[in-house]
């Protein structure tokens, strides 16, 4: 009996040795199909210490400040994204899953200026800084997976494109885009009638019952190109996804909303979906106390240019006053 136990384990131990690719053995190294499905999802890679972890009180909410030690693909965040700390979304599970001072190897995807997400919450590796032979295989193994992916194609293809030859469009459309670039003060307006023309998607219908809300695709597809041309350089890039910001819901600084059109292509850079929607206007700027229609082309981290001249108006404005003493 005791032999015939041993060579059961024997056999086990052999079956996953065998089994196993040895790179998967390799402290701190993410599977190759799953840096892939990551990074073709628009997701970032990161090495981050956690600084902080705070729940917001009214949604129970959590997140994460994290202090980036070093980008490994850097994805859709900018070199200013990741100067000072990184405020990372993390959901309402998922309080307790990092703890402060540690540093980890954390997937992120940008979806607003100023908002960032936690992605793929249940794929971390504990990262020890001294041990340099293990970072660089995860770097290696990070950038070879990122080198076989769509979406790399997808970013190095990116460009800002001024005049492209255009299919037959409605005259309305082209009014309506022509408009969407010269006219600030109504963008949000005339963003929201062309997520309504033939360009925008509608939603499908065919699943009622369905926890998510699905989009058809538009009746119009444009290639990316043609999409710039129309509407002009994206306030922001994530992922497949380019949107622009139409200005601020409401009057003056008071204001919580803005409106965001976006538009998000395949693999072959034809758009599959155009959406109008509404954001935290806390998403897209960082002054919330001023407003922004003005300057609605201004986002991001030109926000404290922006600031700055607001200010300078102001004290020329005052200065100019002459007091009655």
């Amino acid at each position: 009996m005791k032999r015939y136990c041993l060579l059961v384990l024997l056999a086990f131990y052999f079956a996953f040795a065998t089994g196993v690719p040895a790179e998967s053995l390799k402290v701190g190294v993410f599977p190759e199909s799953l840096l892939i499905d990551a990074f073709e999802k628009g997701c970032s890679l990161i090495v981050a210490e956690i600084l902080s972890v705070h729940e917001e009180q009214l949604t129970k909410f959590y997140f994460y400040k994290a202090k980036v030690i070093r980008p490994i693909i850097l994805g859709d965040l900018t070199r200013n994204d990741i100067q000072g700390s990184l405020e990372l979304f993390a959901g309402a599970s998922y309080g307790d899953a990092l703890k402060p001072c540690s540093i980890y190897a954390l997937f992120v995807i940008k979806e607003c200026p100023y908002h960032s997400s936690w992605a793929y919450r249940d794929e971390v590796l504990q990262i020890d800084t001294s041990d340099s032979q293990s970072l660089d295989r995860l770097v290696r193994a990070a950038n070879r997976a990122y080198s076989k992916t769509v979406i790399h194609k997808f970013r190095q293809g990116w460009q800002a494109v001024q005049e492209v030859e255009l299919p037959l469009l409605p005259e309305e459309i082209l009014s309506l885009c022509k408009q969407f670039k010269t006219d600030p003060e109504s963008r949000a307006e005339i963003g929201k009638k062309i997520f309504e023309s033939d360009l925008g998607s509608r939603r499908d219908y065919w699943r009622p019952y369905s926890s998510e809300i699905s989009y058809l695709p538009p009746k119009i597809s444009l290639s990316r190109k043609q999409i710039l041309s129309l509407l002009g350089s994206p306030n922001l890039r994530s992922g497949w996804t380019y949107s622009w910001l139409c200005g601020q819901i409401g009057k003056g600084p008071r204001a919580k909303e803005v409106g965001v059109l976006s538009v998000t292509f395949d693999e072959n850079e034809k758009s599959v979906g155009l959406l109008y929607h509404l954001q935290k206007k806390s998403k897209w700027t960082k002054f919330t106390a001023y407003s922004i229609n003005p300057y609605v082309s201004v986002c991001g981290q030109a926000d404290t240019a922006l600031y700055r001249f607001q200010r300078a108006l102001r004290f020329v404005f005052y200065s100019k006053i002459t007091l009655p003493f």
